[in-house]
């Protein structure tokens, strides 16, 4: 038995064909003229800039990455690292014053928590189109930890300034 296949008409060959290519022709004109302009992209896109710009302020040695999560709420693309550590908080303080200028990141103010116990201590820190921040637990415990947190603070590719709920009614 030989098999000798479906033979269509020419005219429905070529519609086939032109159906084919119109169709391939949406779907790219949707990835490379559409997609990159959807919520969903920007904020990935913005995410993981953050994220990557996070990855570039490395602990001192010994320190050891516990987790390291990007987040987008409020309009505010953010990458949080923890850490844990052996060091006390003002040996932190005095190397990440330090790494931050390194990476271009102006140092802004130090405060120190208002809560009893564990005092929390932190460094803000912000470039441009960036916030950072280093807060760590001065408690006496022999292993503690502490966190790196970057804030995009606009949107790179159209440096739109986004209003920070935090910051109350600056404007």
């Amino acid at each position: 038995m030989r098999y000798e296949g479906i033979h269509l008409p020419a005219r429905w060959r070529r519609h086939t064909l032109l159906i084919i290519f119109v169709v391939l022709c949406a779907v790219a004109i949707w990835w490379i003229f559409v997609f990159p302009h959807t919520r969903w992209y920007r904020n990935r896109k913005d995410e993981s800039l953050t994220k990557a710009r996070l990855q570039k302020i490395k602990p001192p040695a010994g320190d050891r990455l516990t987790e390291l999560t990007t987040s987008h709420q409020w309009g505010w693309p953010s990458a949080t690292a923890i850490y844990s550590t052996n060091s006390d908080c003002a040996r932190l303080k005095r190397y990440y014053k330090e790494e931050f200028a390194g990476q271009g990141f102006a140092f802004e103010d130090e405060r120190r928590s208002l809560q009893s116990s564990p005092e929390l201590d932190s460094l803000d820190f912000s470039d441009h189109g960036y916030s950072a921040g280093m807060i760590c637990d001065s408690s006496e415990k022999p292993l503690r930890s502490y966190m790196i947190i970057v804030t995009l603070n606009s949107r790179v590719d159209k440096e739109i300034p986004l209003h920070n709920p935090m910051d109350g009614d600056r404007r």
